[in-house]
């Protein structure tokens, strides 16, 4: 054995050896046993993925295999390449010990926080939905509890979490089916009120005694038209209609055949078959009106010939007594920019016109 060697022995065991006294079998024993111990551990190592923790590791990897190569015969001409003092070896495997430690905590740490998030999310989740399932409560916490421990049995953290989610899975379905049949009777309840709104809102617009759009649903007509009108620059005609002396009808037949004409108006109107953009309504009392989209007050003014001829051709029969009337009609075109009111009067001033020039006659505004 070298000089070399011989020092190197006498540094691992403490005490010089002759050259040609072979080790005892305890101490050889000992030696390969931390030789293999070293070879484990080197070979199941925990991946720290960091550039020192792969130097610590080496090292010890090749102490390992020095330590078995001095086990075999002595060879000069292959000495051991590493000086391995007891206070280094210790030393390196001491700091990757404590870096693997910290290493597993930390991510162990991790894992457990991830599990307390997701346990106080779920206890947030069926706290928010009101939930009493007992069941759900007691996994939870078991789950927090087991996440809360100093020391993790990942068997049973992973059974934990497995029954926890089938727990809430369960839970969530049973929710989901209930919240289900909640929404399918509130659908219910606003397609009822849907519906009563519409019947509402169709009574606020419409004339009950003819069916046709009321005043009110009118004016606002006549607001968006104007509205519309000034963006587009297209051009509206309106039509305001009265019936003839209609006052002697009550007077003679009394008001139920009043309304059997005005009633019989509202059918001529329909019976006209305006465009579906046009609006026909009762105006008032005996007084009706038309609005005529993309219409020019010539083309107006035919419109209003016809229903000036049918309901001239109109014949009411009630309670025997049959009775025929006539209607004088004024039209106007909307001006450019000009207001609803001050249409509206214009119409209203064209009527009176064609009733002062002798009625049953149409009058276009000035």
């Amino acid at each position: 054995m070298t000089d070399r060697t011989e020092s190197v022995w006498q540094r691992w065991f403490g005490r010089r050896r002759a050259a040609d006294e072979a080790p005892g079998p305890h101490d050889a024993a000992v030696r390969e046993t931390l030789a293999r111990v070293l070879k484990d551990y080197t070979d199941l190592d925990i991946d720290l993925a960091e550039a020192e923790a792969k130097i610590r590791l080496g090292r010890l990897a090749s102490w390992g295999a020095e330590i078995l190569r001095g086990l075999g015969p002595s060879d000069a001409d292959d000495p051991p390449t590493l000086d391995p003092d007891w206070g280094t070896l210790r030393t390196t495997f001491a700091r990757h010990r404590r870096a693997e430690r910290h290493f597993v905590s930390e991510t162990v740490g991790g894992f457990r926080q991830a599990l307390v998030d997701v346990a106080q999310g779920l206890t947030r989740t069926v706290e928010s939905d009101g939930s009493s399932d007992e069941r759900v409560s007691k996994s939870v916490a078991g789950l927090k509890e087991l996440a809360s421990t100093p020391s993790i049995d990942v068997s049973r953290l992973r059974s934990s979490v497995l029954q926890t989610v089938e727990v809430v899975e369960a839970a969530a379905g049973e929710r989901s089916r209930r919240h289900n049949r909640e929404v399918g009777r509130l659908r219910d309840i606003l397609r009822t009120m849907r519906v009563e709104l519409k019947r509402v809102t169709a009574q606020a617009e419409t004339d009950p005694l003819t069916g046709l759009a009321n005043r009110a649903s009118l004016d606002a007509h006549l607001a968006g038209t104007a509205a519309i009108g000034a963006f587009r620059g297209s051009a509206t005609s309106l039509l305001l209609l009265d019936l003839d002396h209609f006052k002697n009808v009550n007077d003679s037949h009394g008001h139920p055949a009043g309304d059997a004409v005005l009633r019989n108006v509202g059918d001529v109107l329909r019976a006209l078959g305006l465009r579906e953009t046009d609006l026909i309504a009762r105006y008032g009392g005996e007084e009706f009106a038309i609005v005529l989209h993309e219409c020019r007050e010539d083309d107006a003014f035919k419109v209003a010939e016809r229903v000036r001829g049918a309901i001239d051709a109109m014949i009411v029969v009630h309670d025997g007594a049959r009775i025929h009337l006539t209607v004088s009609i004024g039209v106007a075109e909307r001006g450019l920019d000009e207001a609803p009111e001050a249409w509206l009067e214009r119409a209203d001033r064209a009527l009176y016109a064609a009733k002062a020039g002798g009625r049953d006659r149409v009058h276009v505004a000035a």
